[in-house]
C-alpha cells in the first residue's frame, strides 16, 4: 500500500493547501482570471506530480474511456468557444484522475488537518462577511462577474425584503453550499470532531437559506442512520441548522443606516417595503411571480431530451438548453415583431419591445446542475462511469459504498457544471478512510 511520503512531502502539502484555499475564492479574480480557476489548475499539477511520484500507472481502459467521453466535444470543436471547452475537458479528466489517485494511496493526517483548518477559516471569514454586509463593514471588493445572463452582472449581496443570506467568498449561497458541504462531509468521515464543529456548521449552512443545503442535510442524516453512525452531534447539527435556516435577518431592520437600504421618508421597515413593492408590482404590471423557474426549466429540458441523444459535447449542452427555453419567445417574437423596422431590431438585441424572457434569444443560460450538464455533454457513458465507481465501492464494503453514493449525490446536485477536481479527491478518499467510531 502506497503512502504520500517523501522528502518533498512538506512542499506538496503546502501546494495542496494553497490550491484548496484558492478554490474557495469564487467571488474574486486577478487580471480577469478567476482565482477559483487558478486553484483548480494548481491542484491538477499536484495530482499529476503525485501520480508520478507514487509510480501509479493508469490502466489502458482509463485512456479509452476518457477519449470516448470527450469525443462528442472534439467532433463539435469550434475555435470561438475553445477556452470554455478546454476548461470543461480539463476539469472532467482531472476529476477522474483524482478519483483514481486517492483511491489508491493513503491520505496523511496532515492533509486532513489542512482541510479542517481551511474549512474553519472559510467558516469564520464567511461569518465576518455576513455581518459586514449588514452593517457596512469592510470586505474585499467582489470583482468577478455574477452568475446572471450578462457578462457584466454584479454579484447580489443585498436582499431588501428577504433575510440576508450568507455568501462567504462565493458569488451565490448555492455555490458556497456546492463546495463547502462536500468538505463538511469529508471531515465528518475523517476527523474526530467536537460539538463546536457541528454547531458552527449548522449556523453557517442555515444562514445560506439555500434549498439545496436543506435537501443535502436531510440526505446526509438519512445516510448516517443507514450507516448506524447517527449521534447526538447530528441532532445538534440539524437543530442549529433549522433555527438559523428559519430565522430572518433583514438588513434594513437590523441596520437601517445600511447604504443599500432605500430612503423613503427617512427610513421605513423592510416589511413595509415588501408590502409596497408587492402591491405596486401586482397593480402596475399584473404579472405573476414565478417560483423555482430554473428548477422547472431544467426538469422540462430533461424530459424533452430523455429519448434523444445526450452526447452534445461540453460546448453545446448550455446552448441546446437555451434553444429549448427560447422556443416560445422566438415564436412570440416572430408574430409580434415581424413588421418592425430593421433599425429597431438592431437597437434592441432581443428584437421585441415589451416584457418577457427575451434575453434567451441572444445569451446562453447555464444548466447549473452538475449531473445533467455532464450527461448531456458526454452521454450515457457518464452514467456508466459513475456506476463503475459506485459498484467498485460496494465491492469493498457496504459502508464505503454508501459513503461514495452520498458523495455522488452531493456532487451531482452541485450547481458547478464542471466536475471539480477536488470532488475527485473527496470521492477517492472514501475508499481509504475509516469511519471515526468515537463520534
Amino acid at each position: 500500500m502506497k503512502n504520500l511520503k517523501s522528502d518533498k512531502t512538506t512542499s506538496s502539502e503546502f501546494l495542496f493547501a494553497t490550491s484548496l484555499l484558492l478554490m474557495f475564492f469564487d467571488a474574486y479574480e486577478i487580471m480577469s482570471i478567476p482565482i477559483f480557476w487558478i486553484g483548480n489548475a494548481l491542484y491538477f499539477f499536484i495530482v499529476i506530480y503525485l501520480l508520478i511520484r507514487n509510480k501509479l500507472k493508469l490502466p489502458t481502459v482509463f485512456y479509452i474511456l476518457m477519449l470516448i467521453s470527450i469525443l462528442p466535444t472534439l467532433l463539435n470543436m469550434k475555435f470561438n468557444d475553445l477556452e470554455f471547452v478546454i476548461l470543461r475537458v480539463f476539469s472532467f479528466i482531472s476529476f477522474f484522475l483524482s478519483v483514481f489517485l486517492f483511491s489508491q494511496v493513503n491520505n496523511e493526517e496532515k492533509i486532513n488537518k489542512i482541510i479542517k483548518n481551511i474549512v474553519y477559516f472559510i467558516y469564520f471569514i464567511s461569518l465576518y462577511i455576513f455581518i459586514a454586509q449588514i452593517f457596512d463593514f469592510y470586505e474585499l471588493p467582489r470583482n468577478r462577474s455574477g452568475t446572471g445572463i450578462f457578462g457584466f452582472d454584479e454579484q447580489v449581496v443585498f436582499w431588501i425584503s428577504e433575510s440576508h443570506r450568507l455568501l462567504g467568498t462565493f458569488r451565490e449561497p448555492v455555490f458556497f453550499v456546492s463546495l463547502v458541504f462536500p468538505c463538511f462531509l469529508y471531515l465528518n468521515y475523517t476527523n474526530k470532531l467536537n460539538f463546536f464543529f457541528y454547531i458552527i456548521s449548522g449556523i453557517i449552512f442555515g444562514l445560506t437559506k439555500s434549498q439545496l443545503v436543506l435537501f443535502l442535510m436531510l440526505i446526509f442524516l438519512i445516510f448516517e442512520f443507514i450507516n448506524k453512525s447517527f449521534s447526538k452531534k447530528h441532532i445538534i447539527l440539524f437543530t442549529v441548522f433549522s433555527v438559523f435556516f428559519l430565522i430572518q435577518f433583514r438588513e434594513c431592520d437590523i441596520s437601517p443606516s445600511n447604504a443599500a437600504c432605500p430612503e423613503i421618508n427617512n427610513q421605513i421597515s423592510a416589511d413595509k417595503i415588501e408590502s409596497l413593492s408587492s402591491e405596486s408590482f401586482q397593480i402596475n404590471l399584473n404579472v405573476p411571480i414565478e417560483n423555482d423557474v430554473e428548477k422547472e426549466d431544467t426538469l422540462d429540458f430533461l424530459q424533452s431530451q430523455f429519448f434523444n441523444s445526450f452526447n452534445l459535447g461540453f460546448q453545446n449542452a448550455n446552448s441546446e438548453y437555451t434553444k429549448f427555453l427560447s422556443k416560445n419567445v422566438l415564436t412570440k417574437t416572430y408574430y409580434i415583431n415581424r413588421t418592425l423596422p430593421e433599425y429597431l431590431k438592431v437597437k434592441y438585441l432581443s428584437s421585441p419591445i415589451g416584457t418577457g424572457r427575451y434575453s434567451l434569444t441572444y445569451e446562453n443560460i447555464n444548466l447549473q446542475n452538475n449531473f445533467l450538464f455532464n450527461l448531456f455533454s458526454v452521454g450515457v457513458l457518464y452514467i456508466v462511469l459513475l456506476l463503475m465507481i459506485l459498484l467498485f465501492a460496494f465491492s469493498k464494503s457496504n459502508k464505503i459504498g454508501f459513503k461514495v453514493l452520498l458523495f455522488l449525490i452531493v456532487i451531482s446536485l452541485s450547481v458547478y457544471e464542471d466536475l471539480l477536481p477536488i470532488f475527485g479527491f473527496f470521492l477517492g478518499s472514501m475508499f481509504k478512510i475509516n469511519k471515526n467510531e468515537n463520534k
